[in-house]
């Protein structure tokens, strides 16, 4: 096999990273268009490709932000991480995170997010300091009215109006517009949409499910079905502009600008560090992508 090294990807890896996505995600073919076409920017994937257009391993970085005790903090939701059937089992998807967890400290980026699709992943994530911050009610979001206007590009800014004040004082992740437009586009994609309901008081996401339709999210009820995991990237930065106290020790092996030690103070692990900073309450990371 031939060598291969983490680096940035470029406009020509987009047929290598498309035909990786197939593979790893098969059935996702319109959504894959839709998201290397008005989502993908290069400068936010790192891949591990030798150099002569092979790409083993994938890992996109999308920009968010999080709205947390008052302050927002930028953010980064890891997505799509996938390798090579031929490629795996060698460590390539773990040498991406701690890469990505460098890239985002030199962005100056202090907070990773993810969602999980099962268990296994979820347990592979925590494996590299990421804390489960959202733990999905046992039915959410499935109850679905027709009742209500569909939406439209102008009614985005509406939209935005409406999460915000669904979410209140509740940390969550920030939505502008365009994250709307997105979220329109791939529930589209799923053979729904989202509709305002009667009165402009509020917005269901939808998509069709076998032969029915069932909602995805519901103003009246935000809780997602996906569980949701956070990483603290620079703890001095989260800490610092939520005004809390630093813990005096921490013990971080993927991050290690975030260790410190204080004599006779036990070390808080990385995974701490995201309880410590929401203080014990949940992010809702709500819809970012499938």
């Amino acid at each position: 096999m031939p060598d291969i090294d983490i680096r940035y990807s470029v406009a020509g890896d987009l047929p290598a990273l498309a035909a990786l996505w197939d593979v790893c995600f098969p059935g996702e073919e319109g959504f894959r268009a839709y998201y290397f076409s008005r989502v993908w920017q290069p400068g936010y994937t790192l891949v591990q490709a030798d150099g002569e257009g092979l790409v083993a391993a994938m890992l996109h970085l999308l920009p968010v932000e999080v709205c947390v005790g008052g302050a927002v903090l930028q953010a980064a939701y890891v997505y799509a991480v996938g390798t090579a059937p031929e490629y795996r089992r060698r460590g390539l998807a773990g040498e991406l995170l701690e890469q990505a967890f460098f890239e985002l400290h030199l962005r100056s980026i202090p907070l990773a997010l993810t969602i999980p699709q099962d268990e296994k992943l979820s347990r592979y994530y925590a494996g590299y300091g990421f804390a489960t911050v959202y733990t999905p009610p046992v039915a959410a979001a499935t109850s679905l009215s027709m009742r209500g206007t569909r939406v439209t590009e102008s009614d985005l800014p509406a939209l935005c109006t409406l999460y915000s004040a669904a979410m209140g004082g509740r940390a969550h992740v920030r939505r502008s517009p365009e994250d709307f437009g997105h979220i329109l586009a791939e529930a589209e994609l799923a053979g729904g949409g989202i509709l305002i309901t009667a009165g402009g008081n509020g917005y269901t996401v939808y998509e069709r499910e076998g032969e029915g339709l069932k909602a995805r999210e519901d103003s009246d009820n935000m809780e997602s079905r996906m569980e949701g995991m956070m990483r603290v990237i620079d703890a001095r930065a989260c800490f610092g502009a939520l005004s809390l106290e630093l813990p005096p020790s921490i013990e971080d092996e993927c991050c290690p600008w975030n260790n410190r030690e204080t004599e006779g103070e036990p070390p808080v692990g990385e995974r701490e560090l995201c309880g410590l900073l929401l203080g014990g309450a949940e992010l809702y990371l709500g819809i970012l992508h499938n």
